[in-house]
């Protein structure tokens, strides 16, 4: 229940036209029992006491009560559709936005596929039970209302007698819904995985064709889709025994009334007209009941979700700005990491980091995979907080700066490229449409993309495809140089940028970094140590300490574990040569 009400918060804003619809649907039930009551006037005022102007006058109100009807129904289902599909707008963007606001590690721990599934297949569930199935339970029950109230005005002892059964048709649609709560929640997660599998699939396509692993992708689809189906088979069993054990219970109780009231109009100590009319009314209740249990599976598949959305909605952002946090100034002078420590929940990957980078230096990170030097550029923009220390930009603590401030000074190329399905026009001015064309050809000239960009179909409106597929791996690092320079960061972190690059592409790149690098202060963690040469300083880093800090020159002297790893790729090369 606090799901539930949780959920009808979001009605909050929408409530006077939700109010509306609601008094629409009561005044529809009650139009709904009209044509029941006008079967008792038929029976006993024109078939038994043939009251001709009566059947004239039933009949105008039959036609009007209908029109009333149709009228009712047609605004209040239309205002509780846009009521429900405003909730799900709104639950959708809130999800979105939070989502987007949560730290790096929260993605690292939660698969792209069950993050969509969550924002497409969970909402999609609310959608149907907030903008469907909310006025049809309305509606149901306030016809189970309005034909009790007229059972009891034919007779108030019959009335109690066959609402006895009620309790008898409630108790399993309240004990199989809480069943299929859980089986629905249990199905979203499979879709989950499934949305997983699919994404990895057709992202890694080329892999998996490369390793000829069609069929063991298939079997992971094939083990997740069978575990949908498994799930979707039991909530199908609840669903169609529910009908026809309802129906069982309803037509003992309507045998028990048939029998006992038709006695009594035998005897004529009740009409025919009004037992008819009684057990027509009866009998009418049963179609709001089977729907009010339809209604309510859907619900509980749409509370399922609901779970399943709270629960990620309810996980604080570990990353965000402190009460009081003011805007960073324009970086003047130096980044400091100050005794700066780093867990990744109980396993240390930075110790006691010391280091002061000085505005214009070009800082080096250098260590064996695993030692700390991505997590240690990461902590600059606040992808992750330090476990311990500080880091300060200017004497500003980078926890007491709004996020927006800081970030808007950084600039970040990384190995894996991320573009987006967009021109290269708005790829480069991330974020900025209305920027000048010609603003954007500069930048891809100091990236040397300018060229490459005029020979495609369209320039810089041509279409890259989703992350750039288009592109050849070094297009795609200079696109993503043009989108720094475009930024103009005074503060730069290449991760990587030429690792993955052939030879003739790395230099192009290196060029554009060139371009990119001058007059900003920059952090580069190279896997090609002879790309990083000419840096102002090198820092080792060995199992998450520093171990050594020097000049190129200076480290090659010192004969330490930078001479060694720059040994062992000098051979490599040698080698490979």
């Amino acid at each position: 229940m606090d799901t539930y009400f949780r959920l009808l918060r979001y009605v909050k804003p929408y409530l006077p036209l939700f109010l509306v619809s609601i008094v629409l649907t009561f005044f529809y039930s009650l139009l709904s029992v009209i044509p029941i009551f006008l079967v008792k006037n038929i029976l006993d005022d024109v078939f038994i006491q043939k009251k001709q102007e009566m059947l004239v006058l039933i009949s105008y109100g039959l036609v009007f009560s209908y029109l009333l009807m149709g009228i009712t129904h047609f605004f209040s289902s239309y205002i509780l559709r846009y009521v429900g599909q405003r909730v799900i707008l709104d639950v959708r963007n809130q999800l979105y936005r939070h989502l987007q606001f949560l730290s790096l590690r929260f993605f690292q721990q939660n698969p792209t596929g069950t993050l969509m599934s969550r924002i497409t297949n969970d909402t999609l569930m609310l959608e149907d039970a907030i903008a469907r199935k909310i006025g049809d339970i309305l509606k149901d029950f306030f016809s189970l209302i309005a034909l009790s109230g007229y059972l009891f005005f034919l007779s108030y002892y019959y009335a109690l007698l066959s609402l006895v059964v009620l309790p008898l048709a409630l108790a399993p649609i309240v004990k199989f819904a809480q069943k299929l709560r859980k089986i629905s929640i249990r199905t979203q997660e499979y879709m989950a995985d499934l949305n997983s599998v699919l994404l990895e699939t057709f992202t890694g396509i080329n892999i998996v064709k490369a390793f000829c692993m069609e069929d063991f992708e298939y079997n992971k689809f094939q083990h997740e889709n069978r575990g949908v189906f498994k799930y979707n088979i039991r909530a199908a069993r609840l669903d169609v025994i529910t009908p026809p054990l309802l129906e069982f219970i309803g037509a003992v109780g309507g045998a028990i009334i048939i029998s006992y009231g038709g006695f009594h109009v035998i005897r004529g100590t009740i009409s025919a007209g009004t037992f008819m009319t009684f057990i027509i009314a009866l009998f009418s209740m049963h179609l709001p009941i089977r729907k009010l249990n339809a209604s309510n599976f859907s619900i509980q598949r749409a509370l399922a979700s609901a779970i399943r959305i709270f629960a990620f909605l309810d996980i604080p952002a570990d990353i965000k700005d402190s009460p009081g946090a003011v805007e960073l100034p324009a970086f003047r002078d130096k980044v400091v990491f100050d005794d700066v420590s780093f867990k990744y929940d109980e396993e240390p990957v930075l110790r006691s980091i010391n280091l002061t980078v000085h505005y214009g230096q070009t800082i080096a990170l250098v260590g064996e995979s695993g030692a700390g030097k991505s997590t240690l550029v990461n902590m600059i923009p606040r992808f992750f907080d330090p476990s311990a220390g500080q880091i300060t930009i200017d004497g500003h603590d980078l926890r007491q700066v709004t996020i927006k401030s800081l970030r808007s000074q950084l600039g970040i190329v990384t190995q894996d490229t991320i573009l987006f399905n967009d021109t290269v026009r708005n790829n480069i001015a991330y974020g900025q449409h209305e920027a000048s064309l010609n603003r954007i050809q500069q930048v891809a000239r100091m990236a040397y993309a300018h060229e490459f960009i005029e020979k495609m179909p369209e320039g810089y409106e041509t279409i890259i495809g989703e992350r750039g597929t288009k592109l050849s791996g070094g297009q795609k690092q200079r696109i993503a140089i043009a989108r720094a320079l475009f930024k103009n960061p005074p503060i730069l972190i290449l991760d990587e940028a030429t690792s993955a690059l052939d030879t003739e592409s790395e230099k192009m790149v290196q060029m554009a970094l060139s371009n990119l690098m001058r007059d900003r202060t920059t952090f580069v963690i190279a896997h090609r140590l002879s790309t990083i040469r000419n840096a102002d300083l090198i820092v080792v880093l060995e199992q998450g300490r520093i171990v050594e800090m020097g000049s190129h020159d200076e480290l090659i002297s010192a004969q330490g574990i930078y001479h060694r790893l720059h040994g062992l790729q000098f051979e490599t090369v040698l080698k490979n040569s």
